[in-house]
């Protein structure tokens, strides 16, 4: 499916209303003259009326309908993470391009997967990894290019967040490994993907992961050192047992 921007704009239809969909469309969409929002899905449906009115798009409590509205151009999914494989699935078998939230799937055989059926259907598959366009990290990516920081000897990743008990309990899929996955793909996937983008794939990982406060069946802490070819070492430590406030976000490269 080939679109011509020029001709019209792109039309976006969303599948799944929670937390992150606002961002969606009050940032992503309406912000950008490229962008029209024409319509919605969610299994809730006072909150699919009460949005489909604000928004004043075409409202689907079936998500395969609002996949197969011929006005949908690209379809946005924002629904819990077990989910996005099989409805990334059916928007690759109906021939259209596809935003996914993160994490794309909870395996990488079920990613590679998903990439291929995208390709054989001559589509783009666009996961949601925004952190690599913040102005930070684009400096720190050409700088690392441009080899501005010489050879790096040391780096290190800190992420000291907070999600009480109260985030899980709001929500019986988060927390959980059949619908959830755990706190490293829903929370510090965005940073893992800024280690490999700005550094490259490493050669080894060490790593342990624990749940050390929360009542959950996955992880809430975790610890790793990462290998790299090159000698460099990095380590890596990761927490949503932080209270009572996210605490620090941060990549330290020495070079």
């Amino acid at each position: 499916m080939l679109l011509d921007m020029k001709a019209r704009k792109i039309r976006i239809g969303i599948i799944g209303l929670g937390r992150i969909a606002p961002q969606h469309f009050d940032v992503a969409i309406r912000g950008n003259n490229e962008f029209e929002l024409v319509a919605v899905c969610d299994i809730q449906q006072d909150k699919l009326e009460r949005i489909a009115s604000e928004q004043q798009v075409t409202a689907y409590s079936d998500y395969q309908q609002l996949i197969n509205d011929p006005n949908v151009d690209v379809v946005t999914i924002c629904t819990p993470n077990h989910l996005h494989l099989p409805m990334a699935k059916e928007v690759a078998a109906a021939g259209k391009h596809c935003i996914l939230e993160k994490p794309v799937t909870q395996t990488l055989q079920e990613t590679t997967e998903l990439i291929e059926l995208f390709h054989s259907a001559h589509c783009m598959l666009f996961p949601v990894l925004q952190v690599r366009f913040s102005p930070t990290v684009k400096t720190l990516k050409d700088l690392m290019d441009t080899r501005g920081l010489g050879t790096l000897v040391s780096a290190a990743m800190v992420i000291r967040w907070t999600r009480p008990q109260k985030y899980y309990d709001e929500s019986k899929w988060r927390g959980s490994h059949a619908l959830d996955g755990g706190s490293l793909l829903s929370q510090a996937i965005h940073y893992l993907d800024i280690m490999q983008y700005v550094l490259g794939k490493p050669r080894d990982i060490y790593a342990s992961i624990k749940t050390m406060t929360l009542d959950i069946e996955t992880e809430d802490t975790a610890h790793a050192l990462f290998e790299y070819e090159s000698g460099l070492a990095v380590t890596f430590e990761f927490t949503v047992a932080t209270y009572p406030h996210n605490l620090e976000c941060s990549l330290t490269l020495i070079g």
